[in-house]
């Protein structure tokens, strides 16, 4: 059964995604756009691509020209899916592209805005493992782009 958190993330969320928190865990957050008509597309993202500054901003990096970063843009929204064991977040985000990110790696920062935050648990089936990816060959390249996020994070706040 789903709980709603209305329009904020849950503390244990910003604390998982939180750009001061550099211990990223290779757990996979799960961004679903529609297409032009209705199907969903599911986007894999890393915690390297998605941080928040509080409980209701976050910043996606997404790969520019992939089907789900032109869907995102061209819808503006989509529901970013967060494995919180026990349970699952599902975050419905309105989003709109960060003019002034400069990306050497391709990605298009955009900043979201959760407009429903659900959670799902069950106390007699809860989640006991999640989807981790194998971040041994693309580390570095995760770590650079999320070095930058955190820098643009930073510029934003002093400004």
């Amino acid at each position: 059964m789903s709980t709603s958190y209305g329009k904020r993330l849950p503390e244990k969320a910003v604390e998982f995604l939180h750009f001061n928190n550099r211990n990223r865990k290779n757990s996979a957050i799960f961004l679903v756009t529609t297409d032009q008509d209705g199907y969903p597309h599911v986007a894999l993202l890393s915690p390297y691509q998605v941080v928040t500054t509080s409980e209701q901003e976050l910043f996606l990096a997404v790969h520019k020209g992939t089907r789900s970063q032109h869907y995102l843009h061209t819808q503006m929204k989509g529901t970013l899916i967060l494995q919180m064991q026990p349970a699952v977040e599902y975050l419905k985000i309105s989003v709109r592209e960060e003019q002034g990110w400069v990306s050497e790696n391709e990605d298009v920062l955009y900043r979201a805005v959760p407009s429903e935050v659900l959670e799902d648990y069950s106390d007699k089936a809860p989640f006991i493992s999640e989807l981790l990816f194998d971040q041994k060959n693309i580390y570095e390249h995760y770590k650079a782009g999320f070095e930058r996020t955190v820098e643009y994070m930073k510029s934003r706040q002093s400004s």
